[in-house]
């Protein structure tokens, strides 16, 4: 993992795949070292890269940058770098699922002492009374009122990916507590006003731990 204070931050990329058949974790993570040192690390606006693993044995980018013109100018410098394609040569192509998040949270910067990232995917339950103000409130109550009694977590944040879908991201020193913390969330009354703005058949939700 590699992290740069370029202060606060409004682009997460979150992009899981699985490899192809018969490519080893291995080579997976030398690629992955390969392509955060010789070229995200020489990206403009770019803050922070991890390759992640989940419990199933999947793969997934997390990449951290300064605004939607740092992103895609390094989605365009990808296109002709050598070791960037050497990593894309590895993933199943048709496994890759690519989501940029707009970050709803003054002043995030990339969190130190954290080991594994939580990351769900959710619609509305009803657009005509949800909105993002009302999303942002609900999420500043609960890492008051519930996050900030865990010694685990670390940062926590909502997404926009794009007009009818939006993303919960928490950073924790383990998955397993993380897990708990996530599941933790129908018990507590203070969850109760984000959980109904969600459309439960909606919900993607999986946790990953850092590797690179």
């Amino acid at each position: 993992m590699f992290r740069k204070d370029l202060g606060p931050l409004t682009v997460m990329g979150f992009a899981r795949y699985d490899t192809k058949p018969g490519v080893a974790a291995e080579d997976v993570v030398d690629a992955a070292l390969n392509w955060q040192d010789r070229f995200l690390d020489k990206q403009d606006g770019i803050a922070g890269h991890c390759l992640l693993r989940n419990l199933n044995g999947g793969f997934a980018d997390a990449m951290f940058a300064v605004d939607p013109a740092a992103m895609q100018a390094m989605n365009e410098n990808f296109e002709n770098d050598g070791n960037a394609k050497a990593m894309l040569g590895l993933l199943d192509p048709g496994s890759i699922r690519l989501t940029s998040n707009i970050i709803l949270k003054d002043g995030f910067t990339v969190p130190e002492g954290f080991s594994c990232i939580e990351f769900g995917t959710f619609s509305p339950a009803d657009t005509g009374t949800f909105s993002e103000a009302a999303l942002r409130d609900a999420s500043a109550a609960i890492e008051d009122d519930y996050l900030s009694k865990s010694s685990n977590v670390v940062d926590h944040f909502m997404g926009r990916i794009d007009d009818t879908t939006y993303s919960e991201v928490a950073f924790g020193r383990s998955l397993g507590r993380t897990r708990r913390t996530c599941q933790g969330y129908a018990d507590e009354p203070v969850c109760g006003d984000l959980l109904a703005m969600f459309d439960p058949d909606s919900v993607d939700l999986d946790f990953w731990t850092v590797i690179v």
